[in-house]
């Protein structure tokens, strides 16, 4: 279950939490010293990490952090096991734990290097994703779409089902967002949406951001076929449902209908 932060506790107090919980790793009993080494290896970049990113004005706030609480506390709860002569498991069964907790810490490092590279967590607009307005400047809505694009690229189901549904309301409100979204955005991360392994929700929602950005002018269409997106989309044709399908038929249709994207796929 997600480690959730209650209403009254301060989240700086979490932050804090988060630095105290990759300090306290146990010692582990010399049968599974080996084993802790790629843990504690990640554990190390973690810390180094959270150092650096505490310091921003709104990491206590990211929804990342409750996250990164609950995948720390399941790390030192296999770490204590690993301590324990009384605790009996069996070395292959721990191993695998182990494994795949360091995948998770893997994942939140990965996560954690994205949201730094972003400068997201310097903007005071970082945390709630208030769309632009029209009198908004260009370089607020720049910002925006590099948070939303974050957001495509971090976090669980949740996290980037939000992400999409802002970007096709940008989209929708303002057609004209839609080259610099192209410019500005990462489509190849919108386009990784589209392959049949992503959540059917999310593809869903990606077909839809991707119809928008096509019919929106020649630059998104050029961008989002030169970032690969006709071979996910004919595979969405070719194996998903009726309505997926008939939205994903219109995009292709509308890729294909440019008369220079039309020569360039005859050339491959």
């Amino acid at each position: 279950m997600p480690y959730m932060l209650k209403d009254n506790y301060p989240k700086e107090a979490a932050t804090g939490e988060g630095r105290g919980l990759v300090k306290r790793v146990p010692t582990p009993m010399p049968s599974y010293a080996g084993e802790l080494l790629p843990l504690r290896a990640r554990l190390a970049s973690l810390k180094s990490l959270l150092s650096e990113i505490s310091d921003s004005p709104h990491w206590s706030e990211n929804p990342l952090l409750p996250a990164l609480l609950s995948t720390l506390r399941r790390v030192e709860t296999l770490c204590q096991h690993c301590s324990d002569a009384s605790f009996s498991r069996g070395k292959l069964l721990m191993q695998s734990d182990l494994d795949m907790a360091a995948g998770w810490l893997s994942k939140q490092i990965n996560d954690l290097e994205l949201l730094l590279r972003s400068g997201v967590l310097h903007q005071s607009t970082a945390i709630v994703l208030s769309r632009p307005n029209p009198s908004s400047s260009k370089e607020e809505l720049m910002f925006f779409i590099k948070d939303l694009f974050t957001r495509l690229q971090i976090g669980g189901l949740e996290f980037k089902r939000k992400g999409l549904e802002s970007l096709i309301q940008l989209l929708s409100d303002d057609d004209k967002s839609a080259a610099l979204v192209a410019k500005e955005g990462n489509v190849g991360c919108l386009i990784s949406l589209l392959d049949l392994n992503a959540h059917d929700s999310l593809r869903e929602l990606a077909v839809h951001a991707v119809s928008l950005l096509v019919c929106s002018g020649d630059l998104p269409r050029k961008i989002v076929f030169e970032e690969g997106a006709l071979g996910p989309l004919l595979r969405i044709i070719d194996y998903s449902s009726a309505p997926i399908k008939e939205k994903a038929s219109m995009v292709v249709e509308s890729i294909t209908a440019d008369p220079d994207q039309g020569k360039r796929l005859l050339t491959l």
